[in-house]
């Protein structure tokens, strides 16, 4: 597992891309290129939306890829369904068409939220 905490800032997004790309399992470059556009879609709204700070939590394990993204925004992220003209709206239903299973966690207690999605990925042979 790894995780990282990014400023909450526009120059964070190609960075926390960056950082993904550089953390995850082997899994060919179409699945890669599908996961760090989620990773950028998730990053994207915690850093409109999020507050404060943001931290991205990577972790792989028996063919499972989980990528969750924290933030200590009060905001529901819910699926917009947008107009052809809207310029934005169009992030979560991105990652869900591309995960396997997406969702948001919330703490027992104050603010915040975890966005996170799962891909299946190729088990490497021993």
């Amino acid at each position: 597992m790894c995780e990282r905490t990014f400023p909450s800032t526009t120059g964070s997004v190609p960075e926390a891309r960056r950082y993904a790309a550089r953390n995850l399992p082997e899994c060919g470059e179409a699945l890669k290129n599908a996961i760090v556009l989620m990773v950028s879609e998730l990053v994207t709204n915690s850093v409109l939306y999020g507050g404060d700070d943001f931290t991205m939590t990577i972790q792989s394990a028996d063919g499972v890829l989980h990528v969750a993204v924290t933030d200590p925004g009060l905001g529901i992220p819910v699926l917009h369904v947008p107009a052809t003209n809207e310029p934005a709206g169009r992030g979560l239903r991105i990652v869900a068409s591309l995960a396997d299973d997406w969702g948001v966690r919330y703490p027992e207690r104050g603010p915040g939220k975890t966005v996170w999605f799962t891909v299946r990925t190729p088990v490497p042979s021993d």
